[in-house]
């Protein structure tokens, strides 16, 4: 009852906050209230037509955030309380994991809105509910386009098993070449090859490529980052014996590592490594060998949080 109290604050302060609040939370004041600036958004088109139709409607832009508020919760509620091992665990993931959950439905909203549908849609294909998956996934890429880059991997994630070996080889290679080997240029070049292909929906994106050396991630800033997140990857998939979910994981993963060194990596990846918040509390609820290591994790995130306060 006090998670839920609580997950019900933090949808209290996402939707009633001050338009200072959050980085992008003015932003989206604007575009509820700007059809011009709308436009913007037509290849988004679920995005699109709700704001366009609210504006119609003659709805306050805070009436048009209340709502958008609703559509990040609702859903990421019944996720929780349908398939969490452990619906506290999962709320409390939810506020101190790296990407910062709580906090990022009061600045990336679009993203926050499709993040729940994708886990929804994920949950359902394991449960073999394939036509509602879909519609989970339609819903999730037509509040933000770059939901388009997780569908491929859900294909690699349900059709190829890999075994345990290779998947520690992988997740090695991926891990030192984030921390050793990655270079700006190489992301960069492969961001600018994927803009060019508008069915990943990057080319509105492009000012993210344009970043500088000194704006990459530190190797200080990608441990927080990779390590907890790997480790969980690879002992969910050890002990969920490479389920759906758990390889679906490890890819996301996998393609975090890949693009890790550019500044806003975590939000490429967000819509599949937001599986932690389920994946963690299965674990340790499966698997009581586990459970100190999850613990561990989960203590790191919590203090990392606490310093990122400061």
């Amino acid at each position: 009852v006090i998670s839920m109290l609580l997950l019900l604050a933090m949808f209290v302060l996402c939707a009633f906050r001050h338009e200072t609040v959050g980085a992008d939370t003015s932003m989206y004041l604007t575009i509820y209230n700007s059809p011009r600036l709308l436009e913007y958004y037509a290849d988004e088109p679920i995005f699109y037509w709700l704001v366009k139709t609210m504006s119609d409607m003659d709805m306050s832009p805070s009436d048009a955030q209340f709502i958008m508020s609703l559509l990040a919760y609702i859903p990421l509620f019944w996720v929780f309380k349908r398939r969490s091992f452990d619906f506290s665990l999962s709320v409390l993931l939810f506020v101190v994991a790296y990407n910062s959950y709580f906090m990022e439905t009061m600045n990336i909203v679009r993203q926050s809105i499709s993040t729940p549908f994708l886990l929804w849609a994920y949950l359902l294909i394991d449960d073999k509910k394939y036509w509602k998956a879909l519609i989970c996934v339609l819903i999730a890429i037509g509040f933000h386009s770059s939901s388009l880059i997780y569908v491929p991997l859900i294909v690699l994630a349900y059709y190829v098993k890999l075994s345990k070996n290779i998947m520690y080889i992988l997740m090695t290679c991926a891990l030192a070449f984030a921390l050793v080997f990655s270079e700006v240029a190489f992301i960069q070049n492969l961001i600018s090859l994927l803009e060019k292909n508008p069915m990943f929906g990057l080319d509105k994106y492009s000012h993210y490529t344009d970043y500088k050396i000194e704006l990459s991630r530190t190797l200080f800033g990608l441990i927080p980052m990779l390590i907890p997140t790997c480790v969980v990857a690879m002992y969910s998939y050890k002990v969920l014996s490479a389920n759906f979910l758990s390889r679906l994981f490890v890819y996301g993963v996998l393609f975090l590592c890949i693009v890790s060194i550019m500044p806003t990596s975590y939000r490429m990846a967000y819509g599949i490594v937001a599986l932690e918040l389920l994946l963690i509390p299965q674990v340790m609820k499966t698997n009581k060998k586990s459970r100190n290591l999850m613990l561990a994790i989960v203590a790191f995130n919590v203090m990392y949080s606490l310093y990122r306060l400061q």
